[in-house]
Formats: C-alpha cells, structure tokens, sequence
C-alpha cells in the first residue's frame, strides 16, 4: 500500500500464476463450471429448448440488466425463458413467441410496461398471455392503469422471490380451472377478469366447430384450423397457451367427452360410440378413453352396469 499524490491510497494485488500455489479445493470444479453454464443459457440455446421442450416459457421483458439475469436464473430451472429489453422487442418476441406467461417491468425506454400490455391484450393473437407487472410504485391509481390494461397482477419492488413462484403457480391453477370449466360446463369458474371476451368466444367456437364435425372421420386439424380463423401453428400455440392442450388434444377431449356422455346416458354399444365420434381403430379410441377418465371403455361401462 503507498500514498498516493490524488490523497487516499493505492492497492497493489497479485496473484501467483503457478499451480504450486494452490490448494486443491481453490481450483474451479469443471462439475461447477457446467452449473454455472447452465444458468446463463444463450437466447439460441434457449430458443432451442423452447422448440423440443415442453415446459412452460416465461417471457421476462426488464431493461435492467442484473434483475433480467436474477429473474432468468430464479426460473429457468423450471420454465423455458426468453428475454427482451424493453417494451417493443417485448411485444416483438411475444408475438412470434406466444409465451405462456409474460413478466414485465412498468417503467422502461421506448416502450413502457402499460402500453405493451394494452398492445398485447388488443391483438387477437397475445390477447390470451398473461402479463406480470414488475414496480416500485404502490399507490392504488397506478396499479388500477396496469390492471385496466389487461394485466394479471402486480409485483411490487423489491419482491419476494417465492411471492413471484406463487403468483406464476397461481396462473397456472387459474388455466387448469379454466379448461376444466370448458369441459364441466356445470363448474363454477370466474373467467371474466383474466380471459378476454375474444378469447372465450374463440373456445367457444372451437366446440362448436369440433361438435358441428364430430361423427367426420375424415375432420382434421387442417379443418379444424380453417373453420376456427386461425392457422394451424396459431391454433395450436393458442390453444396450448389457453387451456394447456394442443389442437389434437383439444379435438379429442371433446371426442371423448362426447363418448362419455353417450354412455353415462345407459348407451352401451362400442360401435355406436365410435361411429358417433368418427372413431374407427378400438384400440385408439380405448387409449384416448383411458388417458382421459382415468380406466378403460370396458370397465367404465361395466361401472355404469353395477
């Protein structure tokens, strides 16, 4: 340490570059290097895992740097990410995305956290996302702007890292809930607050579409597709976003279902079943059956009997 001329003091620092100078348990794990590579994915790789994984993807749009990375590595473990600096690129990479969850910070450059989501909810395509809302603002006026453009709910600065988790499960639940409103028509779910009026019409039509079509053999999802408005790739990531299904799923839900129906109603003829779904192979028909209620076509019948 010498004075130096500025006032204050200088520090002089060095490391030894041998080996020799080291103890083992100093030395870099190559087992920690690959965790901590892990951690900080790059967008390829993350737009990769996006592709052949199936998880959930969280679309994180912060302009500031360090709280982007802490988010990044608080869920990435769990969901797949992606990442944008500001509001445009955030309604830019949600558009070609179409993230299941969108977590935003309100005040940010170019584009702000409100009017991304306004943007967001207006367009037919994201209006189905939900959107997190990071601030530091508290008052009850300016957490009404954010809501009233559609966002799910408020984070407020600093955060609680297991608050932020709870209020991801949250929207989940909330899907869950919601899909199985649409196929229990009988339960009591409050979707209005969350789910735009276009975005219950568009379940709706799908039903109607699928239901319109269900004795059709020969109805794809290319048809399926066409009649709802929508791409095939459109609806499939719609569909998945809303209620968790892809459009091949969602078809067959409402097959079964229909199915169901028929032989909680004392139908008990296979045959007549699948002709009524358009349902042609026993074993497709008993497999799809099964993943759905939980047993077998032949003893959900023989527990109709008893």
């Amino acid at each position: 340490m010498a004075d130096s001329i500025y006032g204050g003091a200088e520090f002089i620092i060095t490391f030894p570059v041998s080996a020799n100078s080291y103890e083992d348990f100093e030395f870099y794990d190559s087992k920690e290097q690959n965790m901590v590579t892990d951690v900080f994915l790059t967008e390829a790789e993350v737009s990769e895992k996006v592709i052949d994984d199936e998880r959930e993807s969280i679309l994180i749009v912060e302009d500031d740097h360090d709280l982007r990375a802490y988010l990044k590595k608080c869920l990435q473990r769990k969901y797949n990410i992606l990442e944008a600096h500001n509001g445009i690129e955030g309604l830019e990479k949600a558009t070609a995305n179409l993230p299941g969850i969108i977590i935003a910070d309100l005040m940010m450059p170019e584009m702000d956290g409100i009017e991304m989501c306004k943007r967001l909810k207006s367009n037919n395509e994201t209006s189905h996302i939900p959107v997190l809302i990071l601030t530091a603002k508290t008052a009850p006026e300016q957490q009404n702007e954010g809501l009233d453009a559609g966002a799910w709910d408020y984070i407020t600065k600093p955060f609680n890292t297991q608050s932020l988790l709870k209020k991801i499960d949250n929207i989940i639940d909330s899907r869950k809930s919601f899909r199985d409103s649409i196929f229990n028509p009988g339960k009591n779910v409050e979707m209005k607050k969350h789910y735009t009026p276009f975005d219950q019409k568009l379940i709706s039509k799908a039903i109607a579409v699928i239901e319109n079509n269900i004795a059709s053999a020969s109805f794809s999802v290319e048809d399926f597709s066409n009649e709802v408005g929508f791409s095939r790739m459109q609806l499939h990531r719609k569909l998945k976003s809303l209620v968790g299904y892809s459009a091949t799923e969602f078809i067959n839900t409402i097959k079964i279902n229909y199915a169901t129906k028929m032989f909680d109603s004392g139908c008990d003829r296979l045959n007549e079943a699948m002709d009524a779904i358009g349902l042609a192979s026993y074993s497709h028909f008993n497999k799809l059956f099964k993943k759905i209620n939980g047993k077998t076509v032949s003893d959900y019948i023989a527990g109709k009997r008893s």
